[in-house]
């Protein structure tokens, strides 16, 4: 399959890209990013009420990936179809305003992990969609 980029974005949306370049010469693996490149849009949702802050693939799962904004919510997204959040978990302080979260990272497939802007670091189970 084509290579993909995800993108957060300041209007609450996540965007997904395909990358289109040859690999690259001396890395293997590594694609080379020139201007004969292509980065066409793929797919763009608006998966948060507030500033989409970071979005980060599983490494587990291709087809899924996270996002945290400044709505307080981790989205969990299907790369295949962005057009509704697979699970969208409310993390930390809701009202009355929620916490910004800032940062996201996975744990393994069904874990992650979520900064927020109140210094606290949440531990996000997705089988039972609580904080730990």
């Amino acid at each position: 399959s084509m290579p993909q980029l995800a993108t957060s974005h300041e209007d609450g949306h996540v965007s997904l890209w395909d990358i289109r370049a040859s690999p690259h010469v001396s890395v293997a693996g590594a694609l080379s990013l020139d201007a004969s490149a292509g980065l066409p849009l793929l797919a763009a949702q608006v998966t948060h009420q507030r500033m989409a802050q970071q979005v980060a693939w599983c490494n587990e799962d291709a087809n899924r990936l996270a996002s945290v904004g400044h709505d307080g919510h981790l989205c969990i997204l299907d790369p295949r179809c962005l057009r509704m959040p697979l699970q969208a978990v409310p993390v930390g302080k809701q009202v009355p305003t929620p916490n910004k979260l800032l940062c996201v990272a996975w744990l393994s497939k069904d874990t992650l992990v979520v900064g927020a802007s109140d210094g606290k670091v949440s531990r996000i189970s997705l089988k039972s969609e609580s904080e730990m």
